[in-house]
């Protein structure tokens, strides 16, 4: 049989489900794509289902849908087709498509030719936009070119898909990679640290002044390299999601206590006091896991004695109430400019200004930070003064069934 005369478009009728129940014509070639008994936002490009959807139920609603752009496969791409539809007395839905609204209008002329129920409940709702037929047609172009335009975000939307789950890809490699080189490096770095502690402690008469100093400054440089190593494991970790808190009860008061005793050998190096301000009363028990949160308290404070002046004061604060514990590290450093406040808590990212005894870091150890407290269901935030000084604040829920009182010492 020879196709119909006139525009290339389909026609079909779908149950008031939606469900194709009759192909009527089709000359754009969507074949089983649009199969009698599959469901029409279906059988449109997935991008466009949720538009399909709406078109259905605009038809139900009002009778009639016009003027709506749905993107279908043909021929293995992706085309952008006008379409239009309506509803007969049972409920059927009838719906034409083609490739611009000229189409779809001259697609209607040879639909007017057949006589049954369907199509003339079409024909009907189509009246009025017949009657602007001319103003479609001159409006036409424009209608296309938004369609091309539709059509290649649609494609850019894919191809950004595509490059998003390449980039996820190469970011595992790359957690990967980090992860063995920071595991291998970290043993023989340790060993280089204790060795030269070692030979600090058991040798001190026998080494000349440089030689001390070279000794020392191997011991020191270790150090730093070991910690950076634990850094990147942890952030390797972290950005893996595999970074797993053992949460047990424990008195967060002692925590801190300890933090600030390993800290205090590095500020008296810089004449500057660490002060506690410890809560009166007893102190809630919390979930916590011990060693990342001594680890995250270990950061602020390292932070703090970095930053902060000789012959200064560095001064951690606890409140308790029964709903959340609060600790803020405030020094009277150099502080960091407002526009930096941010990108503190990024990986790799450190503020302008600097450590005022040439300290060292890799801008790793508040991200990990930010992580490790948000593990624990609680929020690190941080307000500065250039010239000032820096106030780090970090706030604990008191989570009900770890609730006790802690032993005070």
């Amino acid at each position: 049989m020879a196709p119909p005369a006139g525009p290339a478009g389909m026609a079909f009728l779908c149950d008031t489900q939606g469900r194709i129940v009759n192909m009527m014509r089709d000359e754009l070639g969507v074949g089983s794509g649009f199969a009698a008994e599959r469901f029409f936002p279906a059988a449109v490009d997935p991008v466009s289902t949720l538009k399909a959807l709406s078109f259905l139920e605009e038809i139900r609603t009002h009778g009639a849908a016009f003027n709506w752009t749905l993107n279908c496969a043909i021929g293995g791409a992706i085309v952008p087709l006008h379409f239009a539809g309506g509803t007969d007395s049972n409920g059927t839905i009838v719906v034409v498509g083609a490739r611009s609204h000229a189409d779809i209008m001259e697609l209607y002329d040879d639909l007017m030719q057949i006589n049954n129920e369907q199509v003339n409940a079409l024909r009907t709702a189509m009246k009025e936009v017949a009657s602007g037929r001319n103003r479609l047609n001159a409006d036409a172009h424009l209608y296309d070119e938004l369609s091309r335009l539709n059509n290649e975000l649609t494609t850019t939307q894919r191809e950004l898909a595509r490059k998003n789950a390449e980039l996820a890809r190469l970011n595992e490699q790359k957690n990967q990679f980090l992860g063995i080189a920071a595991h291998d490096l970290r043993t023989p770095l340790g060993a280089i640290m204790i060795y030269s502690e070692f030979l600090m402690e058991s040798l001190p008469d026998r080494l000349q002044g440089e030689e001390a100093d070279f000794l020392a400054t191997i011991h020191t440089t270790s150090h730093y390299m070991l910690s950076l190593v634990n850094d990147l494991l942890d952030i390797v970790k972290i950005e893996a999601g595999t970074l797993d808190l053992d949460l047990e009860p424990h008195d967060l008061v002692r925590i801190i206590r300890r933090t600030i005793s390993l800290n205090r050998v590095f500020a008296e190096k810089k004449k500057i006091t660490l002060v506690f301000d410890e809560p009166e009363g007893p102190t809630p028990i919390l979930m916590m896991d011990a060693p990342k949160l001594e680890q995250v308290f270990n950061n602020l404070i390292g932070n703090a004695i970095k930053f902060s002046h000789p012959d200064s004061a560095i001064r951690i604060g606890m409140v308790v109430d029964k709903e959340r514990v609060e600790i803020a590290v405030a020094d009277k450093g150099v502080g960091i400019p407002a526009g930096e406040l941010e990108q503190l808590f990024l990986p790799f990212r450190t503020a302008s200004t600097r450590s005022t005894a040439g300290e060292r870091g890799a801008g790793l150890g508040l991200a990990i930070a930010r992580k490790i407290v948000r593990g624990h269901r609680g929020t690190i935030t941080v307000e500065s003064t250039p010239g000032t000084g820096s106030t780090f604040t970090v706030v604990l829920p008191v989570d009900m069934s770890a609730r006790g009182i802690a032993p005070r010492t």
